[in-house]
């Protein structure tokens, strides 16, 4: 009885698959190959004289461009004011920007009594420099 029932699952699963091929080849699949230019997809032309021609109305376009100079000399534009504040000279970068960090320094734990010249508080570290 179980054979039974195994056969009967694989023809239903037969069935269905290609019902499936059917349904897809019908409905999904196109019947008639598509053949795009490459002027339709990319708005390339593919011929060199087309593309020269679309070339030369692009030049032509812009030759008929023109600007309005009225604008500048209106009572508005000539009397905009800069209002920005200048930048100031900082220094910038360290003096070996290859050097790895830390490096332009050594830190040397200090014994014994100290004078303290610096604001910052160090922990008993000073640097020093080679």
């Amino acid at each position: 009885m179980t054979a039974g029932i195994i056969k009967t699952f694989i023809i239903v699963g037969i069935v269905f698959l290609s019902f499936g091929l059917v349904v897809y080849r019908i409905f999904i699949s196109p019947s008639v190959p598509v053949v795009v230019s490459q002027e339709a997809s990319t708005g390339v032309p593919t011929d060199i004289e087309s593309a020269g021609n679309t070339i030369l109305a692009l030049v032509e376009k812009m030759r008929s461009i023109s600007i309005d100079v009225a604008f500048f000399e209106s009572p508005l534009f000539t009397n905009l004011r800069d209002t920005s504040n200048p930048v100031l000279p900082e220094p910038q970068g360290r003096p070996n920007p290859f050097e790895s960090i830390g490096g332009d320094s050594l830190a040397i734990p200090v014994s014994g009594t100290r004078t303290n010249t610096n604001t910052a508080n160090t922990g008993g570290v000073r640097a020093l420099s080679f």
